[in-house]
């Protein structure tokens, strides 16, 4: 046994690969707050899927719902998953994030590298019950922001009254 797991470390050492728990998804740590008022807001709604780049059948999405209670404490935690990997294209994980944060009577503010209205991600995964129901819970009315998934990291989220006609 002892001969097979150095000879295992043996082949993994020089093939350039390493085990090793990689980010898989990113953490959050935001401030949530009225756009107009400044002021934090409470009982916040988000979702947040995230799918290795490589993925391209949407084999293992990670999703995530809830509410959070106060708009100064929006912390989502990290994730890592151990693995074998490869420093080469395709070799890494690279987490694609789509994240969307709402309250009732307010705009979605959503981060994804596409909007999250035109299907892609509804038709990459259609394969997953879960993720279709969570992007119908998403108000259409949306803020989309292509920016890097770092604004998220210690940054402030606007959000947006929706404005009544009538």
């Amino acid at each position: 046994m002892v001969k097979l797991l150095g000879l295992l470390v043996l082949i993994l050492c020089t093939t350039s690969c390493f085990v090793f728990p990689l980010e898989t998804v990113m953490p959050v740590e935001i401030t949530v707050i009225d756009a107009r008022t400044g002021k934090e807001l409470v009982n916040i709604h988000y979702v947040r899927i995230v799918i290795d780049v490589h993925d391209f059948r949407c084999i293992k999405p990670f999703l995530e719902e809830g509410i959070i209670e106060n708009g100064r404490e929006f912390h989502l935690d990290n994730k890592r998953e151990w693995g074998v990997y490869m420093p080469a294209p395709g070799g890494l994980p690279v987490p694609m994030h789509h994240i969307a944060i709402w309250k009732d009577g307010y705009k979605a503010v959503v981060f994804s590298p596409f909007d999250l209205n035109d299907e892609k991600l509804s038709q990459r995964c259609s394969n997953h019950a879960n993720i279709q129901r969570v992007l119908k819970t998403i108000p259409m009315s949306q803020t989309f922001i292509k920016e890097p998934f770092e604004k998220l990291l210690g940054g402030t989220v606007k959000l947006m009254p929706i404005e009544h006609e009538g």
